[in-house]
């Protein structure tokens, strides 16, 4: 794995204790309450975010098991569809629907049951990065829903930052 990703992968990762820690000592009536009827409650953020992660990774699976052949090398324009994206989810007015393959999400959840699950999906995408060569992680491997392929760097960069908003959203929900 390369430095750069190994870096983003041990950001995201933090994310993801941060959060915990954080909601450590929350009632769960609070972690699955709604601030409002069209919001999320703060699990509900979670999962969604265990979902994305899960439904990228599945399509890497699925990529990989074609053969992963034919995959361009990522340049100037992944780089203009990753920078379009993060200019896009710096805007905090600008809402988002929520891609069409994702799951459902439970109206309600539980804290260890949730933390479990999102620390055994992690497990098993950073087993899946294991396995990639360099010059795959360097390849437009990832295909975002609206944005388009990017490398593993930027998917990971926008994990980063797809956390980073669900994040805000959540501690808006329990406060």
């Amino acid at each position: 794995m390369t430095h750069k990703v190994q870096k983003l992968w041990q950001t995201l990762e933090q994310q993801r204790l941060d959060i915990f820690q954080e909601l450590a000592s929350k009632d769960p009536s609070v972690l699955n309450r709604k601030f409002a009827p069209e919001t999320w409650s703060a699990f509900q953020n979670l999962e969604h975010l265990i979902g994305a992660e899960s439904a990228s990774l599945a399509y890497l699976r699925k990529k990989m098991s074609s053969g992963g052949n034919n995959i361009s090398k990522a340049g100037f324009k992944s780089w203009v569809r990753w920078a379009l994206l993060r200019l896009a989810f710096a805007l905090p007015t600008l809402k988002f629907k929520v891609p069409a393959q994702l799951p459902e999400l439970p109206e309600t959840s539980d804290f260890d049951d949730l933390n479990k699950r999102f620390v055994a999906h992690r497990l098993e995408f950073k087993a899946f990065l294991d396995t990639l060569s360099d010059d795959l992680l360097e390849s437009e491997l990832w295909k975002h829903p609206s944005a388009g392929k990017m490398s593993i760097a930027q998917m990971l960069d926008f994990f980063v930052d797809h956390v980073n908003r669900h994040r805000k959203q959540l501690q808006r929900t329990i406060q």
